[in-house]
Parts: structure tokens; sequence; C-alpha cells
């Protein structure tokens, strides 16, 4: 995890490559066709790569979801399952179908404030979201696949050569810059 107040290029060793980082165009790490959580005209706008079944990616959102209620910031979410969280990758799948119907937040929301533990938790999440039960088993197969969003996302992380979650990272008002904020920074 980073060190409070460490900033690129100072400290130990980030979560995520600092050249592929600054080589990654802001319009890749924040894509305009993404659900925002907060105000989408935020000058304070952030990106979280994260795991909903992971707790310091929950503890992150804790931390930032006030400041999305109030507005104060715009969020974007990016999925980064680690496989040792056996159901991570199914809850990004579905939250995703549930994004489908204008859900995606609130599907993020139950994964992070219920404390799920069984596939059985992301599944109801999914239910609760709308999603239909034949769209639900659809994922559950093995041999279903990852939504293209999910693929995208972890293939970006990938690219970024992102080594663990959550990772928060601001963009400047005009896009262009991108900056690490380590978990407990105010943003």
């Amino acid at each position: 995890m980073l060190a409070v107040g460490q900033v690129l290029g100072q400290g130990p060793p980030l979560p995520i490559d600092e050249s592929a980082l600054r080589r990654a165009p802001a319009s890749e790490i924040a894509p305009s066709d993404r659900p925002v959580a907060g105000s989408p005209s935020s000058t304070k706008r952030y990106v979280i790569f994260s795991d909903l079944q992971c707790p310091f990616c929950r503890a992150e959102y804790d931390r930032l979801k006030p400041m999305i209620d109030a507005g104060e910031i715009a969020v974007t979410f990016r999925h980064f399952p680690l496989p040792m969280h056996p159901f991570a990758l199914l809850a990004a799948n579905l939250s995703e179908l549930a994004g489908k119907r204008g859900q995606f937040w609130h599907y993020v929301d139950l994964c992070f404030t219920r404390d799920p533990k069984t596939k059985g938790d992301f599944v109801r999440f999914a239910r609760q979201c709308g999603v239909p039960p034949l769209e639900i088993s659809d994922k559950l197969s093995t041999d279903a696949g990852s939504m293209p969003r999910v693929k995208e996302d972890i293939a970006l992380g990938k690219g970024l050569e992102i080594r663990g979650v959550p990772l928060t990272l601001a963009l400047s008002p005009g896009g262009g810059a991108v900056e690490v904020i380590p978990p407990g920074d105010e943003p």
C-alpha cells in the first residue's frame, strides 16, 4: 500500500508503474462512457481501480462516499478484481449487468456496505438491482467470460502495471495530468 503523503517519484514503491501512468492519456483512464458517482461537473475528478470483494477497497469507498454524496467530487470506477478474492470477478461482471439498468453505483454501494461473504450475496445484490435471473445464471457459468468493460479495465490495469488496489487517481481539471492519491489522504 502507499504511505500517507506519498507522491509520484517519492517514498516507497507505488502499486503502479509511474512511467506507464504518465504515458496513459486521461481519456483512457477515465473514459466518458462510464458511470460517474458524485457530481459529473465537479472539477475534482477521480478514478478508482477497485475490487468489489476487497476490504481495503471497501475502506477507500467509505472514505470517498461522503464526498461523493455531497457532490464535492466525481468518481469513475475501474474494475481490478484480484485473484485472491474468489467472487471479485463475478461481482465485477454482475455490477456491469446492473449498470445496464442504471444501477451500477447502487450495486457497488451494496457490495461495499453490506459485507458480502458468499456468491449468493453478490447474486442477491444483482437481483435487487433488477438484473434478470437468466442473465445472472449466464454469468455464473465458468465459460461465460467477462463483460467487455471488465476485460478493458483489467487490461488497462495490467498495462499500467497496477500491483495493488485500491488505487485512486486524481485527474487535473484539464484532463491531462494524473496523480496517485494514497489511501487515507484527502482528495
